[in-house]
């Protein structure tokens, strides 16, 4: 006789980061759990932006990284995430925020464009 044991993931996703590609996506990256405790089946990805609105993503077992879209320039989105097996969900991640930037078009000389990407982060309040 043969036993299997599976539980929830011991831990969540790790290597977990945001990072603002462009005015309009983020790309959130990630690796497995250290303790998947069976076969990982996917992840869910918590996702809040800017204007308070929150969603779920689910993501296959597969991927590595999901890309927000359609974002706006200086849009604020806060993410966390866990991974899934059959037995259910793990330990979410620490929340994690990034805010998009914007690219601005200055001049254009002989055909070619000039793109400077401006970014900056806004100072802590005290």
């Amino acid at each position: 006789m043969i036993f299997l044991l599976f539980s929830v993931p011991g831990g969540p996703p790790t290597t977990f980061a945001l990072r603002a590609d462009s005015p309009y996506n983020v790309t959130i990256s990630w690796s497995t759990p250290t303790t998947p405790n069976g076969i990982i089946t996917g992840y869910n990805l918590y996702i809040t932006f800017g204007n308070g609105t929150t969603t779920v993503e689910r993501s296959s077992p597969s991927d590595r990284e999901f890309v927000l879209t359609y974002l706006s320039p200086y849009e604020t989105v806060t993410t966390h995430m866990s991974a899934r097996t059959v037995i259910g969900e793990g330990p979410r991640t620490v929340s994690r925020q990034a805010v998009t930037h914007e690219t601005r078009k200055l001049f254009s000389i002989a055909g070619w464009d000039v793109i400077v990407e401006l970014c900056f982060t806004t100072p802590p309040t005290s």
